[in-house]
């Protein structure tokens, strides 16, 4: 069900037949896709679309290793959409305007992140461990996704941690030039769990072979070490960043009073964070499972975008097109049986570029306990197609509290 609300509170056939391409001791093996969905040893897949299954059915541990320092070429897995001659696959990923359902896709790509990562510990770990998604970094679109082109997508380690993997993808269509961006670039970390403790456990070491892997490291390496510099700033820095930050929030949620205490004289030209918000309350269910048990990644970034989709829609009065996954934050796994709630609300527009940042909030919700709290952070941005210059331009959004206000400042530093 879709809801407009009050301020949010704050709370820290046929499937069709893409091609799947697995790396394994650089030899390449082929896994044709069936019309139906693939079960796994353990049951999850079989409602899945055929992709995200038969990437799951792919991550059969081999007790024997490979390479105590792997290759990224050992763990890659190439996925090929072949859109213009298989129609039922193209009607699989259709949109309500003959695009590519993007929600599907981000599902395809935390499946393939998931088994690239799955496929790296395989090559030089003995023992089995459990895969967890830490991050999404950016997903970023370069042209529109249609369906009347082939589309090759092609998943690897990037770079390794002690304890965690960098899984770069990239999708590029059958047509474009060799040197051509790729159309879809996202970049996924994951992190390694001994299956027995829970705790953190090592992954094998990365040992890029061509200079193209080695400039893909040390991409991976800057990325880690940002991540790395900004946990261990001094004190005293760190003291005077979040002054300066809550100063600038207080700033901007002064602009919302005379529309949060005088709402008759609302401005035309702007509106509050909360006024477009939607929100979507579900149970979870067995068929939503991942190989772990625990609800699908995949899944909660498809039901997130599609909500984000909704508040951007209704916001600009025009059709956004999808531009970025800015940022997702996994907190907390989603079990089996759980009340989630997605809230979604545009958080940010930037009149002058037509574009809209939308921030969806995924909670685990306790109805018996009273309880709830903060399992997944997404943030999208979307751009909206005009037909004519004298079409209105994008309100300005302000916000609703200062946890929203906070959030804007991040988003225009």
């Amino acid at each position: 069900m879709l809801l407009r609300s009050a301020p949010r509170r704050a709370l820290s056939s046929a499937w069709g037949k893409p091609a799947v391409v697995a790396r394994r001791s650089h030899e390449l093996t082929r896994h044709a896709v069936t019309g139906r969905s693939l079960a796994t040893a353990s049951g999850a897949g079989a409602h899945q679309g055929a992709t995200v299954s038969s990437l799951w059915g792919d991550r059969e541990w081999s007790d024997s290793t490979t390479s105590p320092t792997p290759s990224p070429s050992a763990s890659a897995v190439d996925v090929a959409y072949n859109f213009s001659t298989d129609a039922a696959l193209a009607d699989r990923y259709r949109n309500a305007w003959d695009g590519l359902r993007v929600g599907v896709l981000l599902e395809d790509l935390d499946a393939l992140a998931g088994t690239v990562a799955f496929k790296h510990c395989n090559a030089g770990l003995a023992a089995k461990p459990h895969i967890v998604t830490a991050s999404v970094d950016r997903i970023q679109l370069s042209q529109r996704l249609g369906l009347q082109q082939d589309m090759a997508l092609r998943g690897r380690v990037v770079h390794t941690g002690r304890t965690s993997m960098q899984i770069e993808m990239r999708a590029t269509f059958a047509d474009a030039a060799p040197d051509a961006e790729p159309a879809v670039k996202a970049v996924f970390t994951f992190v390694a769990r001994d299956a027995a403790t829970g705790r953190s456990t090592a992954v094998p070491a990365l040992l890029p072979g061509t200079e193209a892997e080695r400039l893909l490291f040390a991409e991976g390496a800057a990325r880690a070490a940002a991540r790395s510099a900004a946990r261990q700033r001094p004190p005293e820095e760190l003291a005077l960043e979040v002054a300066a930050r809550k100063a600038a929030a207080a700033e901007r949620f002064a602009l919302s009073q005379p529309m949060l205490r005088l709402p008759a004289l609302n401005s035309p030209g702007s509106v509050l964070c909360h006024e477009t918000r939607f929100d979507n309350t579900m149970m979870t269910f067995p068929q939503s499972r991942n190989t772990a048990g625990k609800i699908f990644g995949g899944y909660l970034m498809r039901g997130a975008f599609e909500l984000a989709f909704v508040s951007a829609y209704t916001f600009g009065a025009a059709k956004p097109s999808f531009e970025a996954v800015e940022r997702v934050d996994f907190l907390a796994p989603v079990e089996v049986g759980d009340l989630l709630d997605l809230e979604a609300q545009v958080i940010l527009s930037r009149p002058a570029e037509n574009v809209a940042h939308v921030e969806v909030l995924a909670s685990v919700c306790d109805p018996v306990a009273g309880t709830a709290k903060t399992s997944n952070r997404f943030l999208f941005s979307f751009s909206f197609e005009r037909t004519s210059f004298e079409e209105a331009t994008l309100r300005e959004v302000l916000p609703s509290t200062e946890e929203d206000a906070r959030h804007q400042c991040l988003l225009l530093e």
